[in-house]
């Protein structure tokens, strides 16, 4: 590509000549997705006697992003896990547009479901390194990950409130059919956002879901609701903060008349830029006419000399009906590459 510049230097005509690969590179480079990587690295202990390896170490998981706007009209955001030696799997998979009129956004895919705060949330955005006992005594697993499509709708107000409703295959098995009912699992979710003040924000949510479950005779229905409060500071916001969370959840199946609640509040605080400490209370209710309950007391030291890097000390203490006995936690996490923000 040649340009042609007329100038009176000393009488010359100046030819300025650029090389054909600049405007092909920077073309290339549009259309590349941001790349990222990371990676959690765990080494753990326990005094549980019916451990057979009460000490161990392991790549607990790697994560690989894929994000890019398609075009003016969607994103898509593709995320593959790694665990251990077990073969990878796609976390997330889904597309989400970006210019749906009337406040409305859409997005379909497998993906993390809106239920609650927490459940949005990957492993390494965590302030501890396990999640609530919540989470696994509802979903099986650290989250409701489900394939469907969602649709969300802020309202035109002063302040913020969305409200979300999903059509799911209902692809967990602990709590749904997973995914081999005939029928869909419904969810809908109110979301509120508000500043109490201008170092002071309060998120409120609410949550209702409803499936068949796995007996395929009956259905499963859970309720939830979180709560949000930020202290951030305007002139030091990354260097002092105080976060508390709070999830409650009912879950209740028709087939068998059985109920079950749970509950967990975290206190996080940031006393210097790069050191958070938090502690977590967890709470799970047996199915109704089962055993007592299960407690969890967990607390973490997390230091992070960069954002690029983050190692956190978690020292737990677990109880249910007979037993009780106590984890340690170190785990080191690292990232590379262009890695999108998580919902706030």
């Amino acid at each position: 590509m040649f340009h042609f510049t007329s100038c009176l230097r000393a009488g010359l005509t100046v030819f300025s000549v650029s090389p054909w690969w600049i405007p092909a590179l920077a073309f290339g480079s549009a259309l590349n997705p941001d790349i990222s990587g990371i990676g959690n690295v765990i080494a753990e202990g326990s005094d549980r006697a019916r451990l057979e390896r009460p000490v161990g170490m392991s790549l607990e998981e790697a994560e690989v992003a894929l994000q890019s706007v398609v075009d003016p009209y969607f994103r898509a955001d593709l995320f593959l896990s790694f665990h251990g030696e077990a073969p990878p799997e796609v976390e997330e998979a889904y597309a989400s547009t970006l210019a749906l009129p009337l406040n409305m956004k859409l997005r379909a895919g497998k993906m993390h479901v809106t239920f609650g705060k927490f459940n949005l949330s990957h492993s390494h955005t965590w302030l501890t390194t396990t999640p609530p006992l919540l989470a696994d005594a509802f979903f099986g697993s650290d989250a409701w990950v489900d394939t469907g499509a969602e649709l969300s709708w802020l309202a035109p107000l002063p302040t913020f409130h969305e409200i979300s409703v999903s059509a799911l295959r209902g692809n967990n098995s602990a709590a749904f059919s997973g995914g081999a009912s005939r029928h869909w699992t419904g969810l809908a979710h109110l979301r509120n956002y508000f500043d109490v003040r201008e170092d002071t924000s309060l998120e409120i949510g609410a949550s209702a879901a409803n499936g068949p479950s796995d007996s395929f005779l009956s259905a499963t229905r859970i309720f939830g609701a979180d709560l949000i409060v930020r202290w951030k500071p305007l002139e030091a916001n990354v260097r002092h903060s105080v976060t508390f969370q709070s999830e409650a959840a009912d879950l209740y199946d028709s087939y068998t008349g059985t109920r079950r609640r749970g509950v967990w509040a975290l206190l996080d605080m940031q006393p210097a830029q790069r050191w958070h400490f938090a502690v977590r209370w967890d709470f799970v209710g047996p199915a109704s006419g089962g055993v007592e309950a299960n407690y969890a007391l967990t607390e973490v030291v997390s230091f992070s000399p960069t954002e690029f890097s983050n190692t956190k000390l978690e020292i737990k203490q677990l109880r249910d009906p007979v037993n009780h006995w106590s984890e340690a936690r170190l785990q080191f996490q690292f990232a590379i590459g262009a890695h999108g923000a998580h919902p706030y």
